[in-house]
């Protein structure tokens, strides 16, 4: 008869006359089979792994290559470092077994106990389970074994964690305490005799009571004094009922229908930046070291005086009143129309300064005696309608650091300079769009007059008389209303550029004062001599096609070495001239 083995760990049911002579290492493997099953063992998971394996048995009995699993363990405790749940999966599914499972991953993560497509068991960090698999095959299930647990007696001699709700059919007794994040009750919580029981101790408080909508709170053997809760509104204290400050005699209560009253029997005292009353105010008695008062309504005394801050929202209307300070934040008007002619005298006269934040608006002449000190500018409200002054009250002098003017200045009858815009001293800064003189422009200063500039293609629109530097051309020009209207009316510098052919100038000279030995006619080097009447050039070009020479050499002349001449005709040379041919030169008679 051949051998057999269990469903659960595939431990072997040797058959009668099957392995002589190897039975003991059957049986032996058979014994370590139960000694694990009775033993312990630490199971450490794959650092991060989402998934692992438990094997409970050998996957083929009997096939010569059987291994001891882990799974064989009843008490397994799982090891290794987790960020998130791993699912243990225990194969195969047609095992039937049962385990005490610890996870003592870390990383506060949850491991997962699972055999098919049936139910799983979660067990959460730093916690215990019993459980068993039904080996159901594909659709296994596991149970945790204490999920639903009955017992006649209970007893725990140490701390107790539900993380479920607890069913206690029963009274909970002892002297220890129950604790719990959150004890629910289905009913009512209440003592065991009236007036028997304190919710918390002088020592030991609650910290918060929480209420539903509309709860009450009832006070009383016959709940005389209730406290409602409205819901999104407030607290309703009962009927007339009184609450009540230190003694009978400080209390707040309703005594009749809309009338509140608040009660002392010595002094209520209010302390508050600002105290706002939106109706009338009935006082039968002083109002005595008020600091503010602010009223919406209608203030009616026959005397008010006042040492502190008066804060008016709306009208006030006062014979005269007298203040230390006084403070409005509405509009105040004054009806009265007293001119004034002096410091003491009109609607409104102050014995300090005036200090005005925005806008001042006079809506007749006003008069400023003594000296007037503006810290921003004076700008009039209308461009080019006010006057500085009249004709025939004017101001005396004027004094400024500079004046832009963009119309014509004028002045009538004006002898003397302008000191430091035209004429003697340090000039300063002085613009205008037009500057008209109707005599000489006499400039006697040791200075110098800076016309406009500007390059060829700044030009203004022309106008005869035009005068202007060509910062382009580097130099003075005017329109003259011809052709070529813009011309050059001289004063540029000149400039030696024997050197460079980068720069253009209509006309050069190797001498800046005196008479210029060579002229240069452009950046080309046109070279002129003045003293022999040469001209030298790197190409001669004829505009008319005939290129004439004299028939006669008049003046002594070396042809320079490596320079070579020619002369077309029949030459003569004059009675006491020389031609010099330096060497390694030719002259060419055609």
């Amino acid at each position: 008869m051949a051998s057999t083995f269990t469903t659960g760990f595939g431990i072997e049911k040797i058959g009668s006359g099957e392995q002589d002579g190897a039975w003991g290492t059957t049986t032996n493997h058979n014994l370590d089979i139960l000694d694990r099953i009775a033993s312990y063992k630490a199971v450490a998971i794959t650092t991060n792994a989402d998934t692992a394996t438990l094997t409970v048995r050998e996957a083929s009995p009997g096939s010569g290559t059987e291994n001891l699993q882990d799974g064989m363990y009843r008490v397994i405790k799982f090891t290794g470092a987790l960020d998130s749940a791993c699912t243990i999966t225990i194969a195969p599914n047609t095992a039937p077994a049962w385990f005490i499972i610890e996870n003592a991953t870390s990383g506060s993560q949850s491991i997962i106990l699972s055999q098919g497509s049936g139910a799983n068991v979660t067990v959460q960090n730093g916690k215990n389970a019993i459980i068993y698999c039904d080996g159901a095959g594909s659709g296994a299930a596991i149970v945790n074994a204490l999920a639903d647990i009955q017992v006649a007696t209970l007893e725990v001699t140490g701390a107790a964690a539900i993380d479920g709700a607890a069913t206690i059919g029963g009274a909970i007794t002892g002297a220890s305490t129950v604790q719990g994040t959150t004890i629910t009750a289905t009913t009512a919580f209440v003592p065991d005799a009236s007036d028997g029981a304190a919710l918390g101790t002088a020592a030991l408080e609650f910290s918060d009571l929480f209420l539903a909508d509309e709860a009450v709170a009832a006070f009383g053997d016959d709940q005389d004094v209730t406290l409602t809760h409205v819901a999104d509104t407030g607290l309703l204290l009962n009927s007339t009922r009184q609450l009540q400050f230190g003694d009978s005699g400080t209390y707040i209560h309703q005594s009749a229908d809309g009338v509140l009253d608040l009660v002392s029997d010595t002094e209520i005292e209010i302390n508050a930046t600002t105290i706002d009353i939106n109706g009338a105010v009935a006082l039968d008695g002083a109002i005595t070291g008020a600091t503010n008062i602010t009223l919406s309504g209608e203030l009616d005394a026959a005397t008010g005086d006042f040492s502190g801050a008066v804060d008016i929202d709306g009208a006030l209307t006062a014979a005269g009143i007298t203040a230390t300070t006084l403070t409005t934040s509405g509009v105040a008007s004054v009806d009265d129309t007293t001119d004034t002619t002096s410091g003491t005298t009109g609607s409104i006269h102050t014995d300090g300064g005036l200090g005005v934040a925005k806008a001042l608006y006079v809506g007749t002449t006003s008069k400023l005696v003594g000296v007037t000190t503006h810290g921003g500018n004076v700008v009039s409200d209308t461009d080019s309608t006010d006057d500085l002054g009249t004709t025939s009250v004017r101001w005396k002098e004027l004094f400024v650091d500079a004046i832009t003017a963009t119309d014509q200045v004028t002045a009538t009858g004006f002898t003397g300079t302008l000191d430091g815009i035209l004429g003697s001293g340090t000039p300063a800064a002085a613009t205008a769009t037009v500057l008209t003189a109707t005599g000489n422009s006499v400039f006697s200063s040791t200075g110098a007059l800076i016309i406009s500039k500007g390059t060829t293609a700044q030009r203004p629109t022309a106008a005869l008389g035009m005068l202007r530097y060509n910062s382009t051309t580097s130099e003075f020009e005017g329109y003259s209303g011809s052709s070529a209207a813009w011309k050059s009316v001289g004063g540029s510098a000149i400039t030696n550029d024997t050197s460079s052919t980068s720069n253009l100038f209509p006309l050069s000279a190797d001498a800046v004062s005196g008479t210029a030995s060579q002229v240069f006619t452009s950046s080309a080097k046109y070279l002129y001599k003045p003293s022999d009447g040469s001209l030298q050039a790197p190409a001669m070009v004829s505009t008319n096609g005939l290129v004439v020479n004299s028939a006669t050499v008049s003046a002594s002349y070396t042809i320079p070495s490596g320079s070579n001449a020619m002369s077309i005709g029949t030459m003569t040379v004059a009675s006491g001239i020389t031609v010099t041919i330096s060497s390694g030169s030719k002259w060419v008679v055609i």
